[in-house]
């Protein structure tokens, strides 16, 4: 476990696959748990898996979450741990992106920030099954209310609120639906249906 720092924020992390030089490509995954549960110790056996097969080192970041940190406390750790990275020397285009559930929400939401704030892009990013709706406005939220076997529809707004703490959920940070990602690099989403 190690704790990577930008500013004042400080992010407990950990590593997990191949070893590698500080300027080797990383992976820098981010855990779901509806901002408000999991750790990087819930998803370290699948994203070591996944770090393997991609030959890289995965980074898994340990961000604040709900209720006692409320948005837009992930954003900013993901943030601090993004910018951290980059100034041990990992160059931007040998990083990957990568999240799910919330966690694919928050990879997203960073990817948007980092298009606002103009830094240097990864170079490539991915999600599974991405929460990028915090309105809950989406007509598949109810379509597929029946199908989804680990959070109930009817408990997704509950999670939510709990996460936004009263902040407005059409803020981009929140929700990277309504984010604007110019200049971004590859995308790959994958959901099911």
């Amino acid at each position: 476990r190690e704790v990577l720092h930008d500013g004042g924020l400080a992010v407990p992390v950990q590593w997990v696959g191949p070893k590698g030089a500080a300027d080797d490509s990383l992976i820098l995954y981010f855990h779901g748990g509806a901002y408000v549960f999991g750790s990087p110790r819930t998803h370290r056996a699948m994203v070591a898996r996944l770090a393997v097969n991609a030959g890289m080192p995965a980074c898994l970041p340990d961000y604040r979450k709900a209720p006692e940190n409320v948005f837009p406390a992930a954003v900013d750790d993901a943030l601090a741990v993004y910018r951290a990275v980059l100034a041990a020397g990992t160059a931007p285009e040998r990083i990957i992106l990568g999240g799910d559930s919330a966690g694919g929400g928050l990879v997203l939401a960073l990817l948007g920030e980092i298009c606002a704030q103009g830094l240097a892009q990864p170079a490539a990013t991915f999600a599974f099954s991405p929460l990028t709706d915090l309105t809950c406005s989406g007509e598949s939220l109810h379509t597929n209310a029946d199908a989804d076997v680990v959070l109930p529809a009817a408990r997704i707004r509950e999670l939510h609120d709990v996460y936004l703490g009263g902040a407005d959920p059409r803020d981009p940070r929140a929700s990277p639906l309504f984010a604007d990602f110019t200049g971004a690099g590859p995308v790959w989403l994958t959901v099911g249906d």
